[in-house]
Order: C-alpha cells, then structure tokens, then sequence
C-alpha cells in the first residue's frame, strides 16, 4: 500500500491513500495534489494486469413478504360483516415482498376472559402486491363488550420471507 504525504492548498499536511487499486496490480501512476490522476499526456495510465472489479450482485435476492394490513378506518384491523345474522371479522393479507409467495396459512385468533377460539384459513399464492381478505365467524362468547383478536400471516412460518417479524396484527372490535 502506497501512502503519500501531499501539501494541500491550505498547506496542510494529509495523508492520501494509493493502496485499494495499487494492491490489486493496477497502475494508476501519479496523482496531483488534490488526489487526481495526472491527465494522459503528463503520465501514462495503464493497467494491464488488471481484473474487472467482481459484479455488485443484490444483497438481498427477491423474497415474498405477508403482512396483515390495517383495512379499517375505526378500531384497528376491526372490518366487520354479517351473515346468518352473525359478525363476520374480515382480516386482510398482503405479499408486501417482491417475489411470489406460495400458498400458506392465516390463523385468526379470538380470545375472552374465560376462552378463545382459533380459525385456520388456507391463503393461496400471492403477487407481490396481492391481498386475500378471509372472512371468519366472530364467536358469540367473544362479546364482552370488546372482542379482541390476533392473526397471522403465514402462521407456522412456513414461507421463506424477506421478514418474519412483521406476520401478526392485533385488534378489538366493538358491539355498539
């Protein structure tokens, strides 16, 4: 490694570096005082033992990433339906990654001072970008008069995902 001891403008003394290239066999011949090549006609610059710098390959390769996402405007993740005269919880997944993610498994959770109940929900492929809402039976019991629930996305982590840190939403949901 080839360390220079150069006089800049303000005269003063700075330490310039020359080793990163000179240790890989490449010539890169005087510089100015500024750090700078000379230009070609006040010094050759030539590397012919060179080899190309190694591609910059992506740190990070495509991954699939499901994730509850908030879809109410009220109490958080708290969307609400009826059927057969029963609340529906609808709970919302999204692939938020950029790689596809294969079919996995939302569990939607309710729980209540003397219990819980539990739906396991098959969520198919997903894009990225891709969302499937799963509409699940709110148990009678759950009333008191919050009913509070936990999903999952991709519950068992059976998905290889950029994050399995972001696959749980927690919420309430209200009878007025």
């Amino acid at each position: 490694m080839t360390v220079s001891n150069v006089w800049l403008g303000n005269l003063r003394p700075a330490l310039v570096v020359l080793g990163a290239l000179a240790m890989s066999g490449c010539n890169m011949g005087p510089v100015d005082a500024e750090g700078e090549p000379l230009a070609e006609s006040e010094a050759q610059m030539q590397c012919n033992d060179c080899e190309p710098p190694p591609p910059v390959e992506d740190p990070l390769p495509p991954a699939p990433d499901l994730r509850p996402i908030n879809s109410s405007a009220g109490n958080p993740y708290c969307v609400i339906s009826w059927a057969n005269n029963q609340p529906l919880l609808g709970v919302l997944v999204k692939n938020v990654g950029d790689a596809t993610a294969p079919a996995s498994t939302t569990r939607v959770r309710f729980t209540w001072a003397t219990g819980y109940s539990e739906s396991f929900e098959a969520t198919p492929s997903l894009a990225p970008g891709g969302t499937r809402y799963h509409w699940v039976y709110i148990p009678q019991s759950c009333w008191d008069p919050y009913c509070d629930f936990q999903y999952d996305a991709d519950y068992g982590n059976v998905v290889a995902e950029s994050s399995e840190t972001n696959n749980s939403a927690t919420g309430y949901c209200t009878v007025l």
